[in-house]
């Protein structure tokens, strides 16, 4: 078990680009699967293409990076486009750390966060635990909001 206390966040550089795409890949995996459409050439080529266009930033234990996340702020919403927590360490209360950060921005900035999950992803339960409530699904995505309390 890993020590809330051990978790840091760091800037990713293009140089994490390589190790993040495969946390990401690990962590759409078994989703993806589900509903056939997990192609991890095709899925770490376009986020490595567009790997510029996030300012990613890492989740750090020791010298281990065990997750990333990045937020995009839009005119009147914050778009959480990224959290993604390596495998082993998920289900230990970092992605829940990392959503509490992010609901202090959002309130700081008083702009409610958007999300996008995969339609049978065990993240929707995960969002909706944590407050986001469902505004949008189709076939393959629910897109979620979470408004910040005053």
């Amino acid at each position: 078990m890993i020590n809330m206390i051990d978790i840091k966040i760091e800037p990713a550089t293009p140089e994490h680009a390589e190790k993040l795409s495969e946390i990401y890949l690990a962590s759409l995996k078994e989703s993806l699967e589900r509903v056939g459409a997990f192609n991890p050439i095709k899925l770490k080529s376009q986020f490595i293409d567009n790997y510029s266009q996030f300012n990613f930033e890492k989740i750090v234990t020791g010298n281990k990076t065990i997750g990333f996340f990045s937020i995009k702020e839009m005119e009147d919403h914050l778009w959480l486009v990224h959290l993604y927590i390596d495998i082993p360490h998920q289900g230990k209360g970092i992605g829940t750390i990392i959503l509490d950060r992010v609901k202090r921005l959002s309130k700081e900035k008083n702009l409610p966060i958007r999300l996008t999950a995969i339609k049978n992803s065990k993240s929707n339960s995960f969002y909706q635990k944590h407050g986001f409530i469902k505004i949008n699904d189709d076939d393959s995505n629910i897109d979620y909001k979470y408004e910040p309390s005053c």
